[in-house]
């Protein structure tokens, strides 16, 4: 599945634009609308601490109708006191930096199959293959992705969580400071969404 992403760098107060990472131009199929902010799902938004980063999951409403796509966004915030370097591009892929992680609301099971393919991230060859993450800001990536590419067509509720995972081991860190691969995931908060019926 081909995926257009765009890169947000926000700080605590004001919003920074890097030039050709983050465009408000219309979106295409693959592409993400910057979700509304009477829609996106918060209601759980303690998302788990580990080390420096937080990882937040957001999407742009709550119910779904079975044959619709869901917008997703994920973004990355720097807590801590010093500048880190993120590896770019954010994918999805156990092989890359992110995983989306489905389940039955309900039962807890987990949803098998359908989810998105692995797109491996090349290891670092210079420093600019690296986004500067200076503390109190945030690296956000955005995407559109139908239901049934993710097997959560069917009716019912549904619980989704990312897992942000560096796809760069540690020696290959350019003499930057760096959440590594050996530093193991972060999980981002839990968003419930419903799936209904066709009207």
């Amino acid at each position: 599945m081909k995926t257009a992403w765009k890169y947000l760098m926000i700080a605590v107060s004001v919003v920074l634009f890097s030039t050709g990472l983050w465009s408000e131009s219309s979106p295409t199929d693959s592409q993400l609308k910057s979700p509304q902010s009477g829609g996106t799902s918060m209601q759980r938004t303690n998302a788990q601490k580990k080390g420096p980063l937080v990882v937040k999951l957001e999407t742009d409403r709550l119910v779904y109708l079975h044959n619709e796509r869901i917008h997703l966004r994920v973004l990355l915030t720097n807590v801590s006191s010093e500048r880190l370097y993120i590896p770019i591009p954010l994918d999805w892929g156990e092989s890359a930096s992110l995983s989306l992680w489905a389940s039955d609301a309900v039962s807890k099971k987990e949803v098998q199959g359908g989810f998105l393919a692995d797109a491996p991230t090349p290891l670092p060859k210079k420093r600019e293959d690296f986004v500067q993450l200076l503390p109190n800001h945030i690296l956000g990536v955005s995407d559109q992705i139908s239901l049934e590419d993710l097997n959560l067509n069917r009716q019912g509720k549904y619980e989704l969580h990312v897992n942000y995972h560096s796809p760069v081991p540690s020696e290959f860190n350019l003499g930057l400071p760096i959440w590594s691969k050996e530093e193991g995931p972060i999980r981002s908060n839990i968003v419930t969404i419903e799936v209904a019926k066709s009207k």
